[in-house]
């Protein structure tokens, strides 16, 4: 799994497991749904349950860093409800993560980047065949045709939004461990950070995981542990273009995009030149 460099532990699940259907949003973050074998809602969700060392963590597992995940087994029908009941009744995600172990002290750390870039781009018209559409569609409801389309039908400037809204994104992944004990005492502190560009312009998820685990053993007859996790992320603009409908033209003081609306004059300068496209995200 971590071969993917996933951005979170669902996302290393998707296409590795025999009937477990992974669904991503499509964002920086790696936002995902999961399902175990169809869809359920015995429980008013549709999420798995999951367990991590043994703990019932509810249905959603994005404070985990993949990167402490020693091993995820998955329970399916009969055998998640017989020992979580409904809480399993769609499906359960057992997690265990990485643990002290006696021994030297062992520093592990490991750095990866990437790059992803949109992989196929929507068929969509061009400025000459929307305004063809537009006004085929003006002449179906017997409306009259809009000034715009009749002054501006030579000067249509077709512009490719998709080119000039994505980028090739980079990500960064950082991972450092430190591992070690006694025959009584083990512990490991891990720290993880990513930071992850969206492929939409101005789209970026930035994330910081601690986690530390101690076990101590007192006499062989009692043991007591400490497991605690820290995450903090930090997420801007994300999601996608649904919605949007663009379109370009000239007027007589130089080139304005329309973009969902018509320039207001903070977007262009005082020869009429535009100073930024006023787009808008989802």
């Amino acid at each position: 799994m971590m071969k993917r460099n996933p951005t979170t532990v669902a996302l290393g699940l998707q296409g590795a497991a025999a009937g477990v259907y992974v669904g991503r949003s499509g964002g920086p973050d790696g936002g995902t749904s999961v399902r175990i074998r169809g869809v359920a809602t015995i429980n008013n969700s549709t999420d798995p349950l999951y367990v991590v060392d043994g703990i019932r963590v509810g249905g959603n597992i994005d404070y985990l860093n993949p990167n402490d995940v020693t091993n995820i087994e998955i329970l399916k029908d009969a055998s998640a409800t017989a020992i979580y009941g409904s809480e399993g009744a769609n499906g359960v995600i057992m997690i265990t993560t990485l643990k002290g172990e006696r021994g030297r002290t062992r520093v592990n750390f490991s750095a990866n980047w990437g790059a992803q870039t949109n992989s196929k781009k929507l068929d969509v018209m061009n400025a000459e065949e929307f305004a063809l559409a537009a006004r085929q569609a003006v002449k179906n409801d017997n409306a009259p045709l809009n000034s715009v389309w009749a002054n501006y039908d030579k000067e249509l400037n077709s512009i490719d939004w998709q080119d000039e809204m994505s980028r090739t994104a980079l990500q960064q992944v950082y991972n450092l461990s430190v591992r070690g004990g006694s025959d009584a005492t083990q512990s490991v502190l891990s720290v993880g950070y990513m930071n992850n560009e969206g492929i939409i312009i101005n789209s970026n998820f930035r994330r910081l995981n601690v986690r530390a685990n101690i076990d101590h053993t007192i006499k062989k007859i009692l043991r007591i542990g400490l497991n605690t996790t820290y995450m903090y992320n930090e997420m801007y603009a994300g999601g996608g273009t649904r919605g949007n409908s663009f379109t370009g033209l000239f007027n007589d003081n130089g080139l304005i995009y329309y973009a969902l609306l018509p320039p207001t004059m903070d977007d262009v300068d005082a020869n009429g030149n535009l100073v930024h496209v006023p787009c808008r995200y989802y």
